[in-house]
Parts: C-alpha cells; structure tokens; sequence
C-alpha cells in the first residue's frame, strides 16, 4: 500500500469539503475486494455514482432521497484485484466520460445533466479499497481581459419602461418607497420618488411590503423565494424557497401577487399568489399554510381516479399536482422534488396498482414516475424536443406494463408523435412512422383487448390508428370534417371497433368499423362542441359521458346517439377532462378556472380511501451523507496527503433519506391567485 493512501472498509464515506467542481477528477485506485462507488457531482439535489469492482463499472444517477436511475453507461473491462488503477472522471456539462489506466470505458451525455457538486468515495458491504493522488481541476479561469479605461459607459436612467409588480410605501415615513421589477429587482427611493437604488437582484420579483408594526421589517418574494430585511429593505435575506420555490409541503406557491403584514404582528405574513393561492407565514416566512379554505380558481388539466378507491383522485393543474382522498373534500399537494413545478398537464394512474402513477407538465418536458402514490417522484423521460412536453398518458388495460405517451407543443405545432413504454413507463421508446413522428398529441386510446392496438387525437393530423405498437400508423379521417383538430378519443369498452372522436368546435363523431369511416354523434350536444373528453360508465358501456370546454358536461344513455346536459350546479361549464369510479356512483370533471367537480350519480358521497402515511419534507427535502472524513484540497487542485499518511474510515453508517412530516389542510387545486374548495349541493347536481 502505498504511504498516505485512504482506506475504506465496509460501508463508509469519505468526501472533499472543498469544491464545488464539475470537470475533471483523477486519482489511484486499488480495490482489494469488494465494491465502490466514486461519487461525482454531489449536490443537494443529487449525485451520479460510478460503480467500480472486479467486472468492471458502471454510471448511476440518484436524486435525494430514493430517486434511482441506473445502468446509464457501463463497461465488462475487468479491474484485477489488489493493483493500483488510474482511473479518470471527465464531464464536460451534460457529457461524461470515464477512464481507467487510460482507456475510456463508456461515455453517456446526460439530457438532464446535474451540474456542479463536489466528489466522494463511498465503501460498500465488504469492501476494502485504497486510494492515492487524487487531483481535482475546476473549469478553467476565463481570462478576463484588462478593459480600456478611456471608454467609459454612463447608465442614463432612461427612458421609461420595464415590467413593474408593486409599490410600497413606508408608512412612518412615506417618502421611502420600494418598487419591484420583472428585470430589475427591488429598487428604494428614500426623497419621495427622486432617485433609486437596487437592493435585491437577481430574481423576477413580484410583491414587496413592509410591517405596519416594525417598518424596518419587509418582505419581498419571487416564484423562488422569500426574502425578509431587517433593516428597512437596505439589506435582505432569503427565509425560504429556492430550486423547488415556496410554499407549503408538497405546494409550490407560485408568484406573489401581493403580500399582507398583520399589523400588530411583523412575523404573520399573508401572500396571495399567481398560480398557487393564499398561504400564510406566522415565523417570518420561513415555513408556511396553506390559509384558502372555501374557494378555487384552480385551471385543472387532467384527471383520475384510484381504480380501488372511488374517493382517491389525483389531479394535474396549471398549479400543480394534487390528490384527495375524500372525493375532492381535501387536497393535498404532491409537488415534491423533483415534481416541485407548476403548469402540469396529464396524470394516470395504473389500473392494476394505484400506487403506480405517471405525469408530465410544461415546465420540465419529462414524464414524472412515482411507486408511492405520488409522494417520490423520478424522471423516466427526456424532453421530447424544444419547447414540447407531454399531453397524453395511456395504460394498455390488458397489459399495465405497456403504457404510451403523446407529445404536444404550443396551439398544433409539430410535436414529437407517440412514444411507447413495455416496461410501466420505466424507460420510453419512440413508436412513430412517417405520419406520427411529428404529430401533435391530445389523446390516446389503447384497446382493451390488444395492446398493440391504439388511437390518437392530434391536433395536427386529427386521427391516428396503428395496430402494430406504433411500428405503423394510418390517418383515418374519412368522414370527419374538413382537416379535423382532434381533441379526445375513446373505445367502447365491449366492442372495441366502435370508436369516438372529440373535436375541437365539430363536436362528436362514431366510427363503427375501427375508424375506417365516421359519421356525426351530437343529437342534443353543442353543435360547435369541443369535445375535450369521453368517458364510459364502467357497470353500463351504454351509458356515456362528453365534455364540452364552453358549454359542461353531457350524457348519453344509448351509446352517444342522443345526449342530454347535466350541468346543475357545474359552475364552471369549460370542463378539461373526466373520470369515473370504478363503481359508476361518482363522476369528476376537470374545469378551466374552478378547479374540481363531482357528480354523485347515486346520491351518496364516496367512501374515503385509506390516507397513506405521508412523507414529511420541509420545502427542499434533500438527504445527505452523514459527516465523514474529508480530504482538503486547494481551490484549484487537491492533492490527497502529501506527507506519509494512514486514513481510516471510522464506522459510520449509510446515508439515510430524511423523512419529513407535513401535509397541507385544505388544499385544492390552486390557480390565478385562488385557491381552496367551496361545498355545496344541488339535488342530485355537482359538487365542488
């Protein structure tokens, strides 16, 4: 062994304080037995971990706490036991290679890269393993070339413009104003309005309010974070939010509209938000409720219910992911990392496991996978292209393990055609042809009998069939109108053949062949309908459900050949989507501005489901390895004990996920500053 080598054995961690680095780590390895990992880009949010042992290495990639992609990259090199290896990490952004004796072994370019992060050495089970030499380089100084000083630029405060939020004055002394700023932070004047001075920057900042009670207490805050100044507004620091915002747990609040001070209390802080609701503070802004009970202006775009549990609903809205479990009465927020995002568009749930969920939104571009009802969340997707997300989500109900997913872009842009999962939405493949790759998804219908057989609503090409798994598909548009924007599709659920198609202001057709030809189905719909959703009643396949986004919901009791309106007491008539129970008693409808609603077709609310014992992060829930030994670099490059030197790792245990626990009383899906349920009941009409 070779002087001043660290030395690992059993499950241990060794890491560097210094940092962060993302380029280039080199250093000597030698494992005696056993396994390693060399943990790479270790950051709050996650870390990648490279696996080294006697048959070779591989690249992992984990997101606090429990979030695992594995088998990135890996390589069957052997390493033989008790000889030194020079083993290099090179990443340049989202691309990474790895070296060892100086062969690459794989490289993998990461679509969702973790950038940043210092590096450890993590020991696993019965290991033994040495390491020497270790170097660290960062990137590489720019240099900054010496400015001519003969030329010199004078702002000219002008001329008038800007995207302004707020205004606020000092109420003991109203000639110290602060005004936020889309580009330019919190600016204070303090002669009525003469002159300004920046004091926060950095951020899009929406509302700025100073403490009746205490002027010299403010707050100003962003989508992202809070911040609080003690010192009337000169100088600020951030109290909460950050890489996933603020709010409550399992809420990203969204933007601050306008913030409210309790007069007689600097600490009770109340904020009304763009896209999240109203949410109280009674420690500063450091921690918050949810304060919007009997209300909602939730744009809710999706959603489904529990195939086990009639009162379990889970919902995807502009404001972010959502589930109840009593039918609607209470929400509680899921938007835990890494789904802490706003503009959230699909949701399913796997028939056949309730725990099983998939969703998208806008903001990320990937499809989110959780195996715990929506409390931990993993990426299984990349982003489809620039600008695109993903729109439509369907299990195949004859196989849950063969899921498909369509892409969208803005108002019937080219999008990405379909993509098609054999494993629960674990890992995505394309299934397009030349009429699908660039199509525009708004819907999908898998046949309940076939799994290769599926439909797609685009907004591009209107109807799409393939009954090969998506290796082919044909437009089957014969007898739709014009150059049809599908909006929805649906299957019979006994006669497979006979199909449904929703379109945007041409209502609803039926095609009775597989979609070879259509004919119109809307006796007694809006003639103009846009027909955004079907849906079966499961006890009776002739009784069917439409929506309309202008005009509510309609029923059908023959198989869609006449319809009837059912909208007493359904507000809000722009309805988004539908689902059912799995009993037939309870209907839900996604509405476009008043969040969600329910039709007891029995009379009775359901029953609760069971609330499953919920996790309880704080508004960043992260987990880190415990306190280990560390390794002292310079600010450039480190080298590992320079004087001869034995390092043990003293027992310590695994890194654990640090549950935290929380919930939010009384959310509903949140959206347009308002937030919250408001109850009432109307003979046998909706609920919200």
């Amino acid at each position: 062994m070779a002087e001043g080598a660290l030395r690992g054995e059993g499950h241990q961690w060794a890491r560097s304080t210094a940092g962060p680095w993302q380029d280039f780590v080199q250093f000597r390895l030698k494992l005696r037995r056993g396994r390693i990992h060399l943990v790479y880009r270790l950051k709050q949010t996650g870390r990648y971990f490279i696996g080294f042992d006697e048959g070779g290495s591989s690249l992992s990639k984990q997101y606090w706490p429990d979030t695992f992609m594995e088998g990135l990259a890996s390589s069957a090199t052997p390493h033989s036991l008790g000889d030194w290896h020079q083993v290099e990490i090179v990443g340049q952004g989202a691309r990474l290679r790895f070296l060892v004796d100086g062969q690459v072994e794989w490289e993998y370019a990461d679509p969702d890269p973790l950038l940043g992060g210092t590096f450890a050495f993590e020991t696993l089970g019965d290991t033994v393993a040495y390491v020497d030499d270790v170097l660290v380089y960062g990137p590489a100084p720019t240099p900054t070339p010496t400015p001519d000083r003969r030329f010199t630029w004078v702002r000219t405060g002008g001329p008038l413009g800007g995207l302004g939020y707020d205004v606020r004055m000092r109420p003991d002394n109203p000639d110290v104003m602060y005004v936020t700023d889309a580009w330019a932070g919190v600016h204070m004047n303090t002669d009525g309005g003469g002159s300004w001075q920046q004091t926060l920057m950095g951020e899009n900042i929406n509302a700025v309010e100073f403490a009746l009670s205490n002027p010299d207490i403010a707050y100003a805050g962003s989508s992202d974070a809070v911040h609080r100044s003690a010192d009337g507004g000169r100088t600020w620091q951030q109290v909460s939010g950050g890489e996933n915002g603020w709010g409550p747990p399992g809420v990203r609040a969204g933007f601050p509209i306008d913030f409210q001070v309790d007069p007689r209390d600097p600490d009770r802080i109340f904020a009304n938000n763009y896209g999240g609701g109203n949410f109280l503070s009674t420690d500063g802004g450091r921690t918050w409720t949810v304060a919007s009970k009997g209300y909602t202006g939730a744009q809710v775009r999706d959603v489904a219910v529990d195939p086990a549990a009639a009162g379990r609903v889970f919902v995807a809205a502009r404001s972010g992911l959502f589930v109840s479990t009593d039918g609607g009465d209470e929400w509680v927020g899921l938007s835990y990392p890494l789904a802490a995002s706003l503009e959230w568009y699909v949701v399913a749930v796997d028939p056949t496991d309730s725990q099983h969920v998939l969703a998208a939104n806008n903001w990320s571009g990937v499809i989110l996978q959780s195996h715990d009802g929506g409390w931990g969340w993993r990426p299984v997707s990349h982003r489809p292209g620039e600008s695109m997300s993903w729109r439509a989500i369907a299990f195949a109900p004859s196989d849950p393990a063969t899921v498909y997913a369509g892409t969208f872009d803005d108002r019937w842009m080219p999008a990405g055609g379909i993509y098609v999962s054999h494993d629960g939405g674990a890992t995505w493949t394309p299934a397009n042809d030349t009429f699908s790759q660039d199509a525009n998804v708004t819907g999908l219908a898998v046949d309940p009998r076939d799994p290769q057989v599926v439909y797609a609503a685009t907004g591009n090409h209107g109807l799409l069939k393939t009954t090969d798994g998506g290796q082919s598909w044909t437009v089957i548009n014969q007898g739709l109108p014009g150059s049809p924007t599908a909006l929805s599709v649906a299957l019979h659920p006994s006669a497979p053949d006979v199909v449904y198609a929703g379109l945007e202001r041409a209502g609803l057709y039926r095609s009775t062949d597989g979609g070879a030809t259509w004919q119109p189905s809307a006796a007694g719909l809006n003639p103009e309908a846009s027909v955004s959703d079907i849906a079966f009643a499961p006890t009776d396949s002739q009784v069917m459900y439409a929506a309309d986004r202008f005009s509510g919901v309609y029923r059908s009791t023959d198989g869609g050949m006449a319809w009837t309106p059912i909208v007493v007491g359904l507000r809000t008539r722009a309805v988004n989507a539908l689902a059912i129970s799995a009993d037939g008693q309870h209907l839900y409808a996604a509405t476009e501005g008043e969040g969600v609603f329910r039709l007891d077709l029995s009379g009775q609310p359901p029953q609760p489901a069971p609330t499953p014992l919920l996790p309880t992060p704080t508004s960043v829930p992260i987990a880190t390895p415990p306190p280990v030994p560390t390794v002292t670099p310079s600010a450039v490059v480190a080298a590992l004990t320079a004087t001869p030197q034995l390092i043990v790792f003293p027992p310590q245990p695994a890194p654990e996920p640090q549950a935290k626990r929380g919930i939010c009383p009384g959310v509903t899906v949140l959206s347009l500053a308002l937030v919250g349920l408001l109850l009432y009941r109307n003979n046998m009409g909706w609920i919200q």
